[in-house]
């Protein structure tokens, strides 16, 4: 699956301190989720990819395409919250007999209503923002939502594709 790290900060870069795949060489990142990471992109489509998905949650600046603003965190967070309560109720429908294997967890198992579990929190198979240290280095687009306020504004710098 490809997906990508978008270099978010409160403060411009030039585009020479913009993020590419050698960041990643020898990094946790490729070391646990990554395969690899590659330069090769379209920026601009990715950057419509990334506004598509945080429509409602983000301003795009109509000047600065680069920059936007934050205008409904909850937004972002109503989906994953609706899935994180979908997966803790069947997580809570476990018997006994089914966690010490005695019985099928049908349909998928119990490793499967782990991971939907987990992803609902913290998906770390999507969208990453590497915030050039100003918070927590490289991290989920979910965890970089939980920092952020209503009204923050960032301007994104690179953007690269990974696969996992």
């Amino acid at each position: 699956m490809h997906s990508r790290i978008f270099q978010i900060t409160k403060e411009k870069l030039p585009k020479s301190e913009w993020i590419s795949s050698n960041d990643y060489y020898d990094h946790w990142f490729t070391n646990r989720i990554a395969d690899y990471v590659d330069d090769d992109v379209n920026r601009d489509s990715d950057l419509d990819w990334f506004f598509s998905v945080m429509e409602g949650v983000v301003r795009r600046d109509e000047k600065n395409g680069n920059k936007f603003k934050v205008i409904d965190k909850l937004e972002y967070f109503r989906t994953r919250h609706e899935e994180f309560i979908h997966a803790l109720n069947e997580l809570q429908s476990i018997t006994i007999r089914q966690l010490a294997g005695e019985e099928p967890i049908k349909p998928c198992g119990l490793s499967y209503l782990k991971y939907k579990l987990d992803s609902a929190y913290n998906d770390e198979y999507s969208f990453y923002v590497d915030d050039n240290h100003e918070w927590a280095g490289l991290d989920t687009l979910d965890e970089f939502m939980r920092r952020v306020h209503d009204g923050d504004e960032f301007y994104i710098g690179g953007v690269v594709d990974y696969h996992s």
